[in-house]
C-alpha cells in the first residue's frame, strides 16, 4: 500500500521532529549556558541549606567563599530553600527547550505544516494514480478507505512519543519535578494548571491526550481536504490554512465568548497553547474544546468519505 519513497518521506518526517527539539535541548544546555546555570543553581541551593545549618563561624567562612557569588544572607536563603528543592525544575528546563531557539519559530505555528506534509502528499498521490480504481476490483471501497485513514493516522503517536522523551530528559538533567520554586522566583507562571498539580499523574496523561488529539485532528483537516482536491500543492497549503481557521474561532471567538458570559478565560480555549499550557487554568475546558475539535473533525472527515462515486470520480477526473 506504501511504496518504499514513501515510507522514506515518512521517516524524513520523524527524523526532522526529533531533530529540531534535539537542536534546541543542545542551544539551552551549550549556547544558552543552560547546564551552567543549573549547576549554579544547584550549588546555590546546597550552599544556603549548608549555611543555615552552621554556627555563627561557619557561616562567616561560607560568606567569604561564597558571599561575592551568592550574597548569602539568612534572609535569602531562607527564601530560596522554602521548598526544600533548587529552582530550574524538570518544567523549568522542558518549557525553555520548547519556547526558545528554533523550537519558537516552529512550536506551535508550523508544527502541524510538518506533520501532515508526507500524509498529504501520500493520500493525494494515491488518489492521483487512480489505484482506487485497481483496487475495487479485488476489496471493496470501505476497505479501501480503512487504509487511507490508517496511512493519515500511522504516526499520530510520533509527536507525544518525542515530547515525553523531552521531559524525561529533563527529569534526568534536573532529578526535580518540583516547580514550585520555580514559581516562587517567578520563573514559572503560577496560573498554569500542572504546575499545581504537578504530583497528579492525571495531569500529565491529560497533557499528551491534548496533544495526540490535535496531531488527530491535524491529520482529519488533511482527510477532509484531500477528498475534494488531489492535487498536492493546494491541498496541503487548504489543509495549513484550515488549522489556521480552527485555530482562530477556538480562541477569538469560543474563547472570548466563554469569557464574557462564564468567566473562563479564553487562554483555555487556545489551541495554541497545547505544549505549555499558557494561561490554561481550567483543565476540563481545555479538554473538552480539544476533544470536540477532533471529534467535530474526524466525524466530517469520515461523512467525507461516505459517498464512494464521488471520490472514484474525482480520483479518475
Amino acid at each position: 500500500m506504501i511504496n518504499s519513497f514513501d515510507k522514506k518521506l515518512k521517516m524524513i518526517f520523524i527524523i526532522i521532529i526529533a531533530m529540531l527539539f534535539i537542536f534546541s535541548s543542545v542551544s539551552f544546555l551549550i549556547y544558552e549556558d543552560g547546564y551552567r546555570n543549573m549547576n549554579m543553581s544547584k550549588e546555590y541551593f546546597n550552599s544556603c541549606k549548608k549555611y543555615l545549618n552552621s554556627s555563627r563561624e561557619e557561616k562567616e567562612k561560607l560568606e567569604l567563599t561564597y558571599g561575592e557569588i551568592y550574597g548569602l544572607t539568612n534572609e535569602d536563603c531562607t527564601d530560596i530553600t522554602k521548598y526544600d528543592v533548587p529552582s530550574n525544575s524538570a518544567f523549568y528546563i522542558y518549557l525553555h527547550i520548547i519556547e526558545n531557539g528554533i523550537s519558537s519559530i516552529v512550536i506551535p505555528f508550523f508544527i502541524p505544516a510538518i506533520i501532515i506534509f508526507p500524509y498529504v502528499y501520500i493520500i493525494t498521490k494515491k488518489f492521483r494514480s487512480g489505484e482506487i480504481k485497481n483496487y475495487l476490483l479485488r476489496d471493496n471501497y470501505k476497505n479501501y478507505i480503512k487504509r487511507i485513514f490508517k496511512i493519515s493516522y500511522s504516526n499520530i503517536m510520533i509527536l507525544p512519543l518525542i515530547l515525553i522523551v523531552i521531559f524525561l530528559f529533563c527529569c534526568f538533567l534536573t532529578k526535580n519535578i518540583n516547580p514550585l520554586a520555580d514559581i516562587h522566583s517567578m520563573t514559572l507562571d503560577p496560573n498554569i494548571a500542572i504546575f499545581s498539580n504537578y504530583k497528579n499523574p492525571i495531569y500529565y496523561i491529560i497533557y499528551i491526550l491534548i496533544v495526540i488529539l490535535n496531531v488527530g485532528m491535524y491529520n482529519n483537516v488533511a482527510l477532509i481536504i484531500t477528498s475534494k482536491n488531489k492535487n498536492f500543492l493546494s491541498s496541503y497549503i487548504e489543509s495549513f490554512l484550515i488549522i489556521y481557521i480552527i485555530w482562530c474561532i477556538s480562541e477569538i471567538i469560543i474563547g472570548n465568548v466563554f469569557q464574557k458570559f462564564f468567566n473562563i478565560g479564553a487562554g483555555n480555549f487556545s489551541l495554541l497553547n497545547i505544549y505549555k499550557w499558557s494561561s490554561v487554568n481550567n483543565i476540563t475546558a481545555y479538554l473538552i474544546i480539544n476533544l470536540t475539535w477532533y471529534i467535530l473533525t474526524l466525524i466530517i472527515a469520515i461523512h467525507c468519505y461516505k459517498n464512494k462515486e464521488k471520490i472514484v470520480e474525482m480520483c479518475e477526473g
